[in-house]
């Protein structure tokens, strides 16, 4: 009887520093993916932003489409064959985060999901801005602070508006801070007025890596941006 007692008492200790372990593992897991995605989004040198872009005839597969931008040779994927017919042979505006592709490759290959929008050049040349307007809510509550995004174009991918509120709420609110980590939930939805809305989660971390978290812009949707807004929610 003693001794099973003391099996019993070992057993729950293996079990709780299971626990223990787990959950420090798993913070650990969520420190680093936080860290990644704020790189994602903060970093510059991984933001494509480009006009009057024309593919290259190196079409590998019919969801995808080649570019070379400033040295950079980027594979863009699109979710279908219907999508990526829609760009071939026309010039392209490409606005997106890039995911360097790990080959060993001499060249400098990366990895683009979505961020497109066939080339305006009147649009461009007119030199109009439109201003997209953010309604944000902090742990339920509604910030006063006048906050907005601007774009030189009227029509232009989701993905665009996502990350440029995300660098405004990088910058002005430190979303990603591993230091405190005061927010961990969180959405930007993109409010159309003529059709479906569209939705991100903040703190969607894939499997941790770029060319995981950047996959959510696949679908390559677009907006009018003077029909929209942007509800932000963090808590």
């Amino acid at each position: 009887m003693k001794y099973n007692r003391k099996l019993v008492i070992f057993i729950l200790w293996l079990s709780l520093l299971a626990v223990m372990l787990e959950a420090k593992h798993s913070s650990a897991d969520t420190t680093l993916n936080r860290h990644n995605l704020e790189t994602l989004y903060k970093q510059d040198s991984l933001l494509i932003n480009k006009e009057s872009v024309k593919h290259s005839t190196d079409v590998v597969t019919t969801h995808m489409l080649k570019y070379k931008v400033d040295g950079k040779d980027l594979s863009v994927f699109l979710l279908n064959e219907w999508t990526t017919e829609q760009f071939k042979n026309k010039e392209v505006d490409i606005y997106a985060l890039s995911a360097p592709d790990i080959c060993g490759c001499s060249t400098k290959r990366y990895n683009v999901y979505g961020g497109l929008t066939v080339a305006n050049k009147e649009n461009v040349q007119s030199k109009k801005e439109y201003h997209i307007p953010i309604n944000l809510w902090i742990k339920g509550k509604q910030e006063t602070k006048h906050l907005t995004v601007s774009t030189k174009k009227r029509i232009v991918t989701a993905q665009e508006i996502d990350i440029k509120v995300r660098k405004l709420l990088i910058s002005q609110y430190d979303i990603y801070s591993n230091s405190d980590q005061k927010y961990s939930k969180g959405s930007v939805t993109l409010d159309v007025n003529s059709g479906k809305d569209i939705t991100y989660d903040l703190y969607y971390f894939g499997n941790g890596e770029f060319d995981s978290m950047l996959k959510i812009y696949i679908n390559n949707e677009t907006v009018t941006v003077d029909q929209c807004h942007v509800d932000v929610v963090i808590n």
